[in-house]
């Protein structure tokens, strides 16, 4: 499966927390298990720079079920994508201090058959920030 490229990119900021939440409909999403990563790159070896994972905990990093909807090839399922602020300020500095950053980020697929499949792919962008909290 091709995911689908998002537009526009993700963007976080350093020195606060960053979440995205995202739709999903068709049969069996309501089973679906979510992961999702960011790396310095598209394929970047080694561990990824924040690994998202289902959680049942709201404000914790991870991937987490807002709500399911309707059933069958109508059912609707909304997750939360959630990095804590101590994940984003350790992401490294690439490049200049202050200029933005521009990392990857993938979000994978599993329905039941314990096959991952990417779903959607986006820029992220670290921005510097200018307040410090």
């Amino acid at each position: 499966m091709t995911p689908t490229v998002l537009d526009p990119e993700l963007v976080a900021t350093r020195n606060h927390p960053w979440g995205a939440t995202f739709t999903f409909q068709g049969e069996g999403v309501d089973e679906a298990i979510f992961r999702a990563q960011v790396r310095a790159y598209p394929g970047a070896p080694g561990f990824p720079l924040i690994a998202f994972n289902m959680t049942a905990v709201e404000n914790v990093t991870g991937i987490r079920t807002v709500s399911t909807k309707g059933s069958g090839a109508t059912t609707e399922i909304t997750v939360e994508v959630f990095a804590a602020r101590a994940q984003i300020d350790a992401l490294p500095r690439i490049g200049p201090r202050g200029d933005d950053q521009c990392l990857a980020w993938e979000l994978d697929v599993a329905l039941g058959d314990d096959r991952w499949e990417p779903w959607l792919t986006s820029p992220f962008r670290l921005r510097e920030g200018v307040v410090r909290v």
